[in-house]
C-alpha cells in the first residue's frame, strides 16, 4: 500500500497506517530464538513511506521514506538449539520474484461541511525478479534433525535483482480539503517511477517451521502537478524520492501472525531437488462513514501481493557416515552418565549403543542384551565397560567404540575413639587377693563406644547385625538399577555404606581414685586406690598400665581394620540376585569382625606387651584383710582368642 507525505491526502476519520515494528518469532524450541549470527535481529519496518508508510511490511514510496536496513532481515529466522557444533556451508542458487499491486478508490464529504469534499484514485505496482547464489549453513538440532539457513554476513548483504516501482494518482478536492487554502476546487496529479536493482534475502528452514524474507529499497523520480480554482496553489514539480518494501512469509500459522501473508496462502514444499516457496495474499479494506465524513461512493484499498522463492540444490553433499561416540568417559559407580554421539556425521536415521564388560567387572558378566538408542542416552554404570556406537543412514552403517571407566567410591570404615568410661561389665569386680591374675577379673576393657551398656558392646563394627545381616540394621543399602536397555538394568549394587568402628576404654571402678568415680570396696574396706597410695605402692602406675593395655587393643583393632576393611570389598559388589549380593556383603563384614578380634586379642601375635609389673596390697574377701601380692598388666594369654569364633 502506498501513502505520500502530503498530509492533505489523509482524509479525516480514515484509518491511519502506522509504522509498526514487528518482531517475528520464528520456530522456537525451548532453548530460545537466535538469529543466524547467534543474536535475534528484528526485521522492523523495511519501508517508511512519509507520514504513513507500510503496515506489516509491504512497499512504499515517499519523499521522507527510508529503505530496508539491508542487513538480511531476521537473520535466518529464529535459531533452534543445535546438537552439534559442526556447521557445514554450501552454495545454493536462489531464484526470487515479488509482485505487489495496490489500488485505492475513495470519495467523501465532510458531515459538517458538505462543500468540503475529496475524491481520489491511486494505483501502484512493485515487481522484481532475480537469480543469485547464496551461502547456506547446515547443522543439526539436539534431536539430530537438519537446520538450513542463510549464512549471516556482518553488515548485511545485497543480492542483484531487476524490477520497477510505479505509482499514478489523481485527486479532486473542494473546500477545506483543497490545496493551500479552502477554495472551489483543487486537482492533483502524481506519478512516480523507480528502478529496483537489489534486495536483501534471508531464510531459515527448521525442523518445525520455515521462513523466507525479501526486503529492499529504491530511489525514483516523481512528477506532481496541482491546479487550483483561484490559481494560487498551482504547481508543477519533478523530484527524487526513496521508498522500500519488506515481504516475509512463514510456514507456521503462529509465526505468520502480523505479516502480510497471515490471511493468504503459504506453500512450502519440495519440488524434486528444490525448495519451492509460493506465498500470495489479497487484502481489501473498505472505508466506512464515521463521525467526520460520509463516503459518497464505494471506497476501498485493495492490495494483492505474491512472492516466490526457489532454492536449488537442497542439501549440500552430506558428510561421510561416521560414528563418533564421544568420550572417553569416567563416572562414579552408580552415578548416571549421559553418552554423547551427537557429533556423528552423515544422514543418520538411527543411533544404537551396545556394551561389553571391561576389566574390573565380575567374571562371567554378560551385557549382550543391553541396547540403547538415540544420540545422547543416559545410563547407570556399575563396572567398566566398552560402549559401541553404531549409526546407520538406512543403507550403510558405521561403528566406533569408547571406554567407560567406572571409578570406585572412596569408601572406608571410619575408626574413632570415645572418651574413657566406667566398666560396668560382669568382670568389673573388686580386685580381691589372687583375682588380678584370675580370668574372672578385669582392670579395664575395650568396648564398642556406640554400643556401651547394650548386649552389643562386645561387637567391633557398628551398627550390629539384625537377624544375621547388616542390611536391615543400616550398615549398608542395596539399590536396584532400573533403566530399560541399559547395560546394568535389573542389577543390584551397594548404594550406601554406613559401617564404622568406635572404641571406648572403660576402667574397673574399684581401682579408680574416688575423685575419678572410684567405687568403695565391699565390707567397708574403703578405696583400693587410696589404700595403696597411703601404703606407698605404685597404684597410679598400675592404673596407667591398664589404660595403656586397652589402648594397645584399640591400636591393633585400627590396624586390623585398615588391613581388611570390608568397605573395599563391598563397594564393587553387583548382582542380579539381591540375596547373593546381601550374603556376600554380610560374609565380608562377618569375616572382618573375626579378623579384627583375632588380631587384637590378648592371644594375638606378636604377643601383647606387658604395660606394668609391680607389687600392691589387695583385699581379701573372707578375712577383710589386706595382703601384698605381685601382678602385671598385659602380656600374652593363650585362651583369649577363643571368643573370636
Amino acid at each position: 500500500m502506498v501513502r505520500k507525505c502530503e498530509t492533505w491526502r489523509i482524509p479525516p476519520g480514515f484509518w491511519s497506517i502506522v509504522l509498526v515494528t514487528i518482531t517475528v518469532i520464528m520456530v522456537c524450541c525451548a532453548a530460545g530464538c537466535m538469529g543466524s549470527s547467534g543474536t535475534v535481529k528484528s526485521p522492523g519496518n523495511s519501508a517508511s513511506a512519509g507520514n504513513s508508510g507500510a503496515d506489516n511490511g509491504g512497499s512504499g514510496g515517499g519523499s521522507s521514506g527510508s529503505g530496508s536496513s539491508g542487513g538480511g532481515g531476521f537473520g535466518g529466522g529464529s535459531g533452534v538449539s543445535t546438537g552439534s557444533d559442526e556447521t557445514e556451508t554450501s552454495t545454493w542458487q536462489a531464484t526470487v520474484s515479488g509482485t505487489e499491486t495496490e489500488r485505492t478508490v475513495m470519495a467523501y464529504v465532510d458531515k459538517g461541511d458538505p462543500k468540503s469534499s475529496k475524491s481520489e484514485e491511486t494505483t501502484s505496482r512493485l515487481r522484481f525478479q532475480g537469480s543469485f547464489p547464496v551461502v547456506v549453513e547446515h547443522e543439526k538440532d539436539y534431536t539430530g534433525k537438519d537446520i538450513y539457513r542463510r549464512k549471516f554476513v556482518e553488515g548485511g548483504a545485497d543480492y542483484p535483482v531487476s524490477g520497477s516501482y510505479t505509482e499514478q494518482s489523481k485527486s479532486l478536492a473542494t473546500g477545506g480539503h483543497a490545496g493551500c487554502h479552502p477554495m472551489d476546487s483543487y486537482t492533483f496529479d502524481y506519478e512516480e517511477q523507480a528502478t529496483i536493482d537489489k534486495t536483501s534475502f534471508d531464510f531459515g528452514f527448521y525442523p518445525d517451521g520455515q521462513m523466507v524474507q525479501l526486503d529492499g529499497s529504491f530511489s525514483g523520480t516523481t512528477h506532481s502537478r496541482g491546479v487550483s480554482s483561484d490559481g494560487e496553489c498551482d504547481h508543477d514539480e519533478t523530484e527524487t524520492d526513496t521508498g522500500g518494501w519488506w515481504l516475509q512469509c512463514n510456514s507456521e500459522d503462529e509465526d505468520a501472525k502480523g505479516t502480510e501473508f497471515e490471511r493468504g496462502t503459504r506453500d512450502f514444499r519440495m519440488d524434486g531437488k528444490s525448495y519451492v516457496i509460493t506465498c500470495h495474499a489479497t487484502d481489501v479494506r473498505e472505508m466506512k462513514d464515521d463521525d467526520s465524513v460520509i463516503y459518497t461512493s464505494p471506497s476501498s484499498t485493495t492490495r494483492d501481493i505474491t512472492m516466490k522463492v526457489v532454492l536449488d540444490p537442497v542439501p549440500p553433499t552430506p558428510k561421510k557416515l561416521r560414528a563418533v561416540p564421544g568420550g572417553p568417559y569416567t563416572t562414579e559407580r552408580g552415578t548416571p552418565l549421559q553418552l554423547d554421539g551427537s557429533k556423528s556425521t552423515g544422514s543418520i536415521t538411527r543411533y544404537t549403543w551396545t556394551f561389553s564388560p571391561g576389566t574390573g567387572c565380575p567374571a562371567g558378566l554378560s551385557l549382550d542384551s543391553a541396547e540403547l538408542t538415540g544420540s545422547q542416552p543416559t545410563a547407570t554404570f556399575l563396572c567398566p565397560v566398552t560402549a559401541k556406537l553404531t549409526v546407520t543412514d538406512g543403507k550403510s552403517e558405521d561403528s566406533a567404540s569408547v571406554p567407560v571407566n567406572v571409578a570406585a567410591r572412596d569408601w572406608q570404615t571410619p575408626f574413632s575413639m570415645s572418651a574413657e568410661g566406667i566398666d560396668t561389665g560382669p568382670m568389673a569386680t573388686p580386685p580381691w587377693f589372687n583375682s588380678p591374675g584370675y580370668a574372672g577379673y578385669e582392670g579395664g576393657a575395650n568396648v564398642c563406644g556406640l554400643c556401651k551398656g547394650t548386649a552389643d558392646e562386645d561387637s567391633n563394627l557398628h551398627p550390629p547385625a539384625k537377624g544375621g545381616s547388616w542390611e536391615p540394621s543400616g550398615g549398608y543399602e542395596l539399590t536396584l538399577v532400573t533403566g530399560p536397555g541399559g547395560p546394568f538394568d535389573k542389577y543390584w549394587y551397594v548404594s550406601d555404606y554406613a559401617m564404622e568402628m568406635n572404641r571406648m576404654i572403660v576402667i574397673n571402678p574399684y581401682i579408680l581414685p574416688p575423685e575419678s568415680g572410684g567405687k568403695e570396696l565391699p565390707y567397708g574396706m574403703g578405696s583400693f586406690y587410696q589404700k595403696n597410695t597411703d601404703s606407698g605402692y605404685d597404684v597410679a602406675g598400675y592404673l596407667a598400665g591398664a589404660r595403656q593395655h586397652e589402648q594397645d587393643h584399640a591400636d591393633r583393632m585400627k590396624a586390623a581394620l585398615a588391613a581388611k576393611d570390608p568397605a573395599k570389598t563391598i563397594e564393587p559388589l553387583i548382582n542380579m540376585d539381591k540375596d547373593a549380593i546381601r550374603n556376600k556383603a554380610d560374609t565380608t563384614i562377618r569375616e572382618a569382625e573375626k579378623d579384627i578380634c583375632i588380631k587384637s586379642s590378648d592371644a594375638s601375635q606378636p604377643p601383647m606387651r606387658v604395660t606394668w609389673t609391680g607389687r600392691m596390697v589387695f583385699p581379701t574377701s573372707d578375712t577383710n584383710e589386706w595382703k601384698e601380692g605381685e601382678t602385671e598388666v598385659g602380656g600374652f594369654r593363650q585362651d583369649a582368642g577363643e571368643s573370636c569364633g
